[in-house]
């Protein structure tokens, strides 16, 4: 692999070495001209001495240049070998920083570099194939057309302004969502880790971009499993209760009323034993539709397992609106069920149907109105079936 030599890194060390080569030739020039001084001067006399020999011999002479030669080749190694040194630290920077552009290129995570006013300074192919965008394409423009908190037409401080990166990326080791924009105008969610390199003076923004489109599609699913039936796409037992709860405690600061009915399916389990359970899946979806037929879109239909479902009514002036309700129901599900695929054959099927109110029923309790409510549907079964129990009343039949 060939080494990597940082751009601009040879006019460096030919600069260095002139200079070194400047300085060596300088150092000769004074080493030369000091030799020369240093020649005695022909008929020279001290007083109280011997009369000095009017020239040197030829080996004094040579020896005298040899070491003057010498020294100055000395010093000319000495100047030019910290330049050396530079140009091999420069080197390994270069391969350092070589090495550190190769990563990035190929990490799978996104990666966008940023000045202080949001200009991109680097973007990693990954980030670039997240917004639809070629590297060259993005590099110089600004983060706003990647991030939609950060365009111009933006609240205050989130627009396309100076140090935009600073106040509209926190920088925070723990990652936040955004909304990303494509090269469409599309907007999907992004995830954003974002941290400040210095260098020098200078403050660089960090951005790890991640799609997680993906993610929320998951986490939406998973949200209405836990939320809703699979089967029929009513609210599952827990979000019932938490409506519920919150439609009692609006009921007893209001004193309005509020009702439970507790519906069971009669024998439903034989549709499951004649026609398979695939037949009786079809009946479970079409008992929930015309259960919510019924009701008002405020009102809250709930499949909490099996044939079982529960109604949540609210703004009802009396006992007798509750009925008329719970009358409905029963007789719209004793209306014959046609099976898509089954021909000809037709499905019946009956239910019965418990209610408690609220406050007639005694505390704003739900556990204890889905009790009353419950108990209320058994004494209807076993008074025939195919009708209404009203908890502490009568029961009604059609």
């Amino acid at each position: 692999m060939s080494r990597h030599r940082p751009e601009g890194s040879t006019a460096v060390a030919r600069g260095d070495f002139l200079r070194g080569a400047r300085s060596a030739l300088c150092l000769l020039a004074v080493s030369g001209t000091h030799y020369i001084h240093m020649r005695p001067i022909p008929g020279l006399s001290i007083p109280g001495s011997s009369r000095i020999a009017p020239s040197m011999g030829l080996a004094n002479h040579a020896a005298m240049a040899s070491a003057t030669v010498i020294s100055a080749a000395t010093v000319l190694l000495a100047l030019l070998w910290p330049s050396r040194r530079r140009r091999r630290a420069s080197a390994r920077r270069g391969d350092r920083a070589g090495r550190a552009r190769a990563v990035l290129k190929h990490m799978l995570e996104g990666v966008v570099v940023t000045d202080a006013q949001g200009r991109i300074l680097f973007v990693n192919p990954a980030a670039a194939a997240i917004f639809g965008y070629r590297t060259r394409e993005l590099k110089g423009k600004n983060v706003s057309m990647l991030i939609a908190s950060l365009r111009e037409d933006a609240p205050e401080g989130h627009g396309n302004r100076p140090a935009c990166a600073a106040t509209c990326h926190p920088v925070d080791a723990r990652p936040r969502e955004a909304e990303g924009v494509d090269r469409d105008g599309a907007v999907f969610p992004v995830e954003l880790t974002t941290s400040i390199a210095r260098i020098g003076e200078k403050r660089l923004f960090v951005s790890v971009v991640r799609d997680i489109t993906q993610r929320k599609h998951a986490e939406a699913r998973l949200a209405r499993l836990a939320n809703y039936d699979d089967l029929t796409g009513l609210p599952s037992r827990a979000l019932f209760r938490d409506r519920a709860n919150q439609a009692l405690r609006r009921a007893a600061r209001d004193r309005r009323m509020l009702a439970i009915l507790y519906i069971d399916i009669d024998h439903f389990k034989e549709v499951n034993d004649r026609l398979g359970h695939e037949a009786g899946d079809t009946v479970l979806r079409i008992v929930a539709a015309r259960l919510s037929a019924c009701v008002r879109d405020e009102d809250t239909v709930s499949r909490v397992g099996g044939d079982e479902f529960v109604v949540l009514l609210e703004g009802f002036s009396s006992d007798q609106d509750v009925a008329l309700v719970a009358g409905k129901m029963v007789e719209a599900l004793a209306h014959p069920f046609r099976i898509e695929g089954y021909g000809q054959h037709e499905v019946r099927i009956s239910a019965s149907v418990g209610i408690a109110t609220y406050p007639s029923g005694g505390a704003p309790d739900l556990d204890r109105l889905l009790r009353q409510a419950d108990s209320a549907m058994y004494l209807a079964k076993r008074q025939g079936r195919n009708g209404f129990q009203v908890h502490g009343g009568s029961t009604h039949l059609p």
